[in-house]
């Protein structure tokens, strides 16, 4: 999936920190699923 689409759907936000871009995950419930897959 296109990481524009999730920012659309307001469950990621990019910060830009120089010519680095920073992506942090907003929706708890996504990062809840994330981590249940990850085990």
């Amino acid at each position: 999936m296109h990481l524009a689409k999730l920012q659309d759907w307001g469950i990621i936000k990019v910060r830009k920190e120089g010519k680095k871009r920073l992506y942090s995950i907003q929706n708890e419930k996504i990062r809840k699923i994330l981590e249940v897959l990850e085990e």
